[in-house]
């Protein structure tokens, strides 16, 4: 079973938005062999933001009797039964299904959403006890052979990104390639080298602009390039695995339309598509190419952060 997160160390680098559309490509391509009886499980650590919770449409769906939310799963772990099929299992009929959105029969697809405006124990990410409720429940959905399990996690530091970040076998890193993004992005995971030694870490940039451009003297996009292949070339070379989406072109590009509203562009008819879309779909089918080419290893050490 593969564990993933979309991670970013600031905000506003596009995360949700990249695993919004790289998890249709996912279903489509890999299927991660999900079913209603091993379904994919998708969960919103945003707990500040619900960025996909809003993106997928379920900000009123978590609110309705006997659904599941992350704030309940992080504060009271998640509901456990002795059930011969996951189609009668008290947690995962709490989940919301998804699966059309994605192409699939509804219940291949199920989605933890984040309830907004709640935060854990109402202590803003500081419920510190409760750490292993995230690990209980990826070692719930191993026991029930879900296909695969995938986070929209907080930022940098926050408790809910440091849980995923600890849990997953790969971490999808999204940044701008802004100096900030780049030298903020850089310290975190030089300061958490001990803790993603064994991690396989994809390397994101997003957001960015087709044409090239002059900017105090520099080629820009060009010069953001080097300087982020200079920055993590030394960071990534200790980890197992030295993917990244640099060697595949400066990561994804900026499409237009986001700017207004987010969507699913492997959703759309090709022959609406513009420029700037086909672009960043071929880019982020590339992306998805690059997660489902990494080997899980089972022995593989998930430590704390």
């Amino acid at each position: 079973m593969k564990k993933l997160t979309f991670f970013s160390y600031k905000g506003g680098a596009g995360r949700s938005t990249l695993a919004l559309n790289t998890l249709p490509i996912l279903c489509d391509r890999y299927h991660f062999n999900a079913s209603p009886e091993h379904p994919l499980i998708i969960a919103d650590l945003d707990i500040d933001s619900a960025g996909m919770t809003y993106l997928l449409n379920m900000q009123d769906e978590v609110r309705k009797p006997g659904m599941a939310s992350v704030q309940e799963v992080l504060g009271a772990g998640v509901i456990d039964g002795a059930c011969t099929s996951i189609l009668d299992h008290p947690f995962f009929s709490s989940l919301c299904k998804v699966g059309d959105k994605f192409g699939m029969e509804p219940e291949a697809v199920l989605f933890l959403p984040a309830l907004d405006g709640t935060s854990i124990e109402d202590s803003n990410y500081n419920a510190k006890g409760n750490n292993h409720y995230l690990k209980d429940m990826c070692k719930l959905c191993e026991t029930y052979k879900c296909a695969a399990v995938v986070f929209d996690s907080a930022v940098g530091d926050q408790l809910t990104a440091n849980l995923a970040n600890a849990e997953v076998d790969i971490i999808i890193c999204c940044m701008r390639p802004t100096e900030q993004f780049q030298v903020g992005t850089s310290r975190f995971l030089q300061r958490y080298e001990d803790k993603i030694i064994n991690k396989d870490i994809i390397i994101v940039p997003n957001v960015v602009p087709m044409e090239s451009m002059t900017i105090d003297g520099y080629s820009y996009p060009e010069t953001a390039y080097n300087r982020i292949m200079q920055s993590f070339k030394l960071n990534l070379s200790k980890n197992r695995y030295n993917y990244d989406m640099m060697e595949h072109g400066l990561g994804i590009p900026m499409v237009k339309s986001f700017m207004w509203r987010e969507c699913m562009l492997a959703a759309k008819p090709v022959n609406e598509l513009t420029d700037d879309e086909k672009a960043a779909l071929e880019k982020i089918s590339r992306l998805a190419d690059t997660i489902m080419e990494i080997k899980v290893d089972d022995n593989q050490q998930d430590d704390d952060f």
